[in-house]
């Protein structure tokens, strides 16, 4: 930083003190000031989730040991219903930390005694509430999920547990085991390991289809990779967790993606392990709902290949490639067209960031 610089941003410090220390009944300024009473912590707008037809958003309230989830109007701002209380169900639920609606808004997802694992995964109890007949179910009474999302139609909840991937039916209350294959430290389904969770900043590792008739997922086998050992000081006795983390140039977990279809119970994998060391940044769903499209990287992170993978065979074609003399960052921006006849995404293949338009073949439009 330039002096000039430093100095001007002093000035202004100091001239926003003036106002404190010229008043005869204040104190100096404390470090208590800032960091204790945080009266001078900055205002904020906690999250607002917009709901169907854009004209509402709903909020999750906590007020003591009640919390509810109210609908209000974009417009004034104004709560025009209370679609949930915690203080008339049938049964008691600990503290909801998130929720989702389904994508009728008939039902709403609720996530309660979460904990954490990494730095973005957490687990949960999860139940489900239904607006029309105000009852409430839980998903499993198995143990805490992962991830817990509704199908399309609002009829399935899928979610991961000790790292293996599960689809309620909330019809009749039945579990069904997708991947049986799960183990700590060997093989994660439906979840991200340390590396991409860390490095491509993402957790949940599979995707519903568009109609809802099969779920893309994960498949990483990180037996290979080496354990590192880590202690928790808590209580009197420390504890030590033990997980697999490869460090610079040792080997990463071998990642597959596969497609489960519902209704036959069958499994395909996506045809694009190229190479045992590589990255599977991405996977998306494209408009088309048996088009998977999966982003596949290599180790050096600088040569990117876009693949549509056929639902049913798991065959697939190369769409689009990239390449950068040093390395290309991966963002959430890849659209595909309501018309199924192209995509946009941004790339800063030519040294600034530019949104392109490309028809499905690749071609650039």
């Amino acid at each position: 930083m330039k002096l000039s610089n430093l100095y001007n941003q002093l000035i202004a410090f100091a001239l926003l003190l003036l106002p404190l220390l010229s008043n005869a009944q204040s104190s100096l300024l404390k470090l208590e000031d800032i960091w204790a009473s945080r009266q001078f912590s900055s205002s904020g707008l906690p999250e607002l989730r917009s709901m169907k037809r854009g004209f509402y958003y709903s909020d999750l309230i906590n007020e003591g040991n009640i919390q509810f989830i109210v609908k209000n109007e974009f417009r004034t701002g104004k709560t025009v219903d209370t679609l949930f209380r915690t203080d008339n169900l049938s049964i008691k639920l600990k503290t909801i930390s998130d929720y989702q609606f389904s994508n009728d808004e008939k039902k709403i997802l609720l996530l309660t005694e979460s904990e954490s694992i990494y730095r973005h995964s957490t687990k949960e109890n999860s139940f489900v509430y239904d607006l029309a007949s105000k009852a409430i179910t839980s998903v499993s009474s198995n143990g805490k999920q992962q991830y817990a999302s509704f199908s399309p139609d609002g009829k399935l909840v899928a979610f991961v547990r000790d790292n293996n991937l599960f689809i309620t039916d909330l019809n009749n209350g039945t579990e069904k085991a997708i991947t049986i294959d799960g183990k700590k430290n060997e093989i994660i389904n439906g979840a991200t390991d340390w590396v991409y969770e860390e490095e491509f900043a993402f957790d949940k590792a599979f995707e519903w289809s568009p109609d809802g008739k099969n779920i893309a997922f994960y498949r990483l086998d990180e037996s290979a990779v080496k354990e590192f050992n880590i202690t928790y000081y808590e209580g009197i006795y420390p504890r030590e967790e033990s997980y697999k983390y490869p460090k610079a140039g040792e080997a990463n977990s071998k990642v597959e993606i596969l497609i489960y279809t519902i209704a036959s119970g069958n499994t395909v994998k996506a045809d694009v392990n190229i190479e045992a060391d590589q990255y599977i940044p991405r996977i998306k769903w494209t408009v088309d709902p048996t088009k998977l499209c999966v982003m596949r990287m290599n180790r050096l992170q600088n040569k990117l290949e876009f693949y549509s993978c056929d639902a049913s065979s798991g065959k697939t074609n190369l769409f689009y490639s990239e390449e950068n003399k040093a390395y290309i960052e991966i963002e959430d921006d890849l659209t595909f067209l309501s018309n199924n006849k192209g995509f946009i995404f941004t790339s800063t293949k030519d040294g600034y960031n530019h949104i392109y338009l490309y028809d499905m073949d690749g071609k650039l439009k």
